[in-house]
C-alpha cells in the first residue's frame, strides 16, 4: 500500500528535485505512520492495564509499566511494528494492518465504561470530587471512538483508492493521537483549562516567542493526598 502511494508521487512529477522531496516526504510520512502505531499500541496496553489494576488490585505489580519495562516496549515496538507494517500485513493485507490496530484502540477504549462507571458510584467522596477522573476518561474516550468510527466507517463504505485513503488516514492519524490525548487531559477540569486560556494571553505569547528563558505557566499534573477509601487508587 505505501509503495503505491509513493509511485503515485513520482508519476505527478519529473523533476529530480522534486522526486528526491517527494522520496523524503515520504519517508517521513512513514516514520509518523509507525509512531502512531506505537502509540495506539501504548494506549491499548494502558487501558488494558488500567482495567486490570482497579477490578484486581493484586495484579498491580504484575502488570505496571515501569521506566524500564518502557524502554524494553520502545526497543522491541518499533522494530516489530515496521517489519509487521510494511514487510507482513502491508503486502499482503494492506487494509488490515489499518484495521487491527484501530480496532485494538476501539475495543480498548471500552475498557474505560465499567471504570467510569465504578468511579460514578463513589462520585460523593471528596477525592473524587476534587479530581473527577472520569471526566478525563470519557473526554479520551469519546474522541479516540469519534475519529476511529469515523475512518473505519469511510473506508467500509469506499471502494474506489481505498489504499491511498487509508494511507492518508493514517498520516492524520498520526497527527491527531497525541492532540487528542492533550485535549483530554487539558479540558477535563478547569484549573487546565484556565491555565491554557491564560498562556494565550498576549504578554505571555511574547515571552514564549522573544525570551525563551523566562519562566512561564506550566501544566503539570497535580498530586493530592486523599483519605484512604479502600477502594483501589486509579
Amino acid at each position: 500500500m505505501s509503495w503505491l502511494v509513493m509511485d503515485a508521487f513520482l508519476e505527478k512529477t519529473t523533476s529530480v528535485v522534486a522526486s528526491l522531496a517527494y522520496v523524503s516526504s515520504y519517508f517521513c510520512l512513514c516514520l509518523l505512520v509507525v509512531i502512531a502505531q506505537h502509540n495506539n499500541f501504548l494506549l491499548t496496553l494502558v487501558s488494558a492495564i488500567r482495567f486490570l489494576i482497579y477490578f484486581c488490585p493484586n495484579s498491580e505489580k504484575h502488570v505496571t509499566v515501569t521506566e524500564k519495562r518502557l524502554k524494553w516496549l520502545k526497543m522491541i515496538g518499533y522494530p516489530f511494528l515496521i517489519i509487521l507494517d510494511f514487510f507482513v500485513l502491508g503486502t499482503v493485507l494492506p487494509q488490515w494492518s489499518f484495521f487491527v490496530f484501530d480496532a485494538l484502540l476501539v475495543v480498548s477504549a471500552f475498557l474505560y465504561i465499567p471504570i467510569v462507571h465504578s468511579i460514578r458510584a463513589v462520585r460523593y467522596l471528596p477525592s473524587i470530587q476534587a479530581n473527577q477522573p472520569q471526566r478525563y476518561i470519557m473526554w479520551q474516550l469519546v474522541s479516540i471512538s469519534v475519529i476511529k468510527f469515523v475512518y473505519i466507517i469511510y473506508i467500509c463504505l469506499t471502494d474506489e483508492q481505498s489504499e491511498r485513503f487509508v494511507f492518508y488516514f493514517r498520516v492524520i492519524d498520526a497527527m491527531a493521537i497525541p492532540f487528542l490525548i492533550q485535549i483530554s487531559y487539558l479540558g477535563c477540569n478547569r484549573r487546565t483549562m484556565i491555565t491554557v486560556l491564560q498562556s494565550f494571553k498576549c504578554g505571555n505569547f511574547w515571552k514564549v516567542c522573544c525570551c525563551p528563558c523566562i519562566e512561564t505557566n506550566r501544566i503539570e499534573p497535580e498530586v493530592e493526598l486523599a483519605e484512604s477509601t479502600g477502594l483501589p487508587l486509579y
